[in-house]
């Protein structure tokens, strides 16, 4: 799910984004983000967020991987994340 705006900057908002585990380390995760990075692109959004809980086999390093980065702020008890998509 992807909420179309967050706030003032107007960056896009990656929510609950999940693979079923059977599925995952596949590359579907990767392709699905950079089909959605790829039209926040095309429509000029130049941010893409989203949020995790830091923990154990949490997804932090696959956002990492895809180059988002933290931002400091907690959402709902979660650590948000940035992606700078220009």
């Amino acid at each position: 799910m992807v909420s179309l705006s967050n706030g003032s900057d107007g960056g896009w908002y990656l929510w609950r984004f999940l693979i079923d585990r059977m599925h995952q380390r596949r590359g579907i995760g990767e392709r699905a983000i950079t089909l959605i990075v790829d039209e926040a692109r095309r429509a000029g959004i130049d941010r893409m967020y989203t949020s995790f809980v830091d923990e154990r086999g949490g997804p932090e390093p696959f956002y990492e991987r895809l180059g988002f980065e933290r931002t400091g702020r907690l959402v709902d008890g979660e650590i948000e994340a940035v992606l700078r998509v220009s």
